[in-house]
């Protein structure tokens, strides 16, 4: 046997290793898929089951979509959040925010603001249907 013919059965091995192992991990995910479809597991754990077979984020999501499977969010639960400067009288009021951070991480996200800027700067309404300056323009 030449040099060049054992490089091709070589070739030809790994070909046929990479295939098996590429409908190997076809079985699995569509079997995953199917169990996410019957809610015997959740999205977070296929998406792990997936990651561990060598599956990218964007391909599992993309096969639950093409699978037709989509979860339903569910009401109620908790979320819980390890901030610096924290204790325990804080509060979801804004103005005892005690950073920056705080701000930034709370306004908008978890809640509605009295007031906003619009992409041009401009101070707009959220929650607040109207608003004006007093006379003094100090509030």
């Amino acid at each position: 046997m030449t040099a060049n013919n054992a490089v091709h059965q070589q070739a030809a091995a790994a070909s046929s290793e990479q295939n098996r192992h590429r409908e190997r991990t076809t079985r699995e995910i569509d079997y995953w898929t199917q169990q996410v479809a019957k809610g015997r597991i959740f999205r977070r754990e296929f998406m792990g089951r997936a990651a561990a077979l060598g599956v990218s984020t964007a391909m599992a999501t993309s096969m639950l979509s093409a699978a037709g499977v989509a979860q339903q969010p569910k009401r109620g639960g908790l979320a819980r959040f390890g901030l610096a400067h924290g204790a325990t009288t804080d509060s979801l009021d804004p103005g005892t925010y005690p950073d920056t951070f705080s701000q930034c991480a709370f306004s908008g996200a978890m809640s509605n603001t009295l007031t906003e800027l619009d992409p041009d700067g401009k101070v707009i309404g959220d929650l607040a249907e109207s608003f004006e300056p007093s006379n003094s323009a100090k509030t």
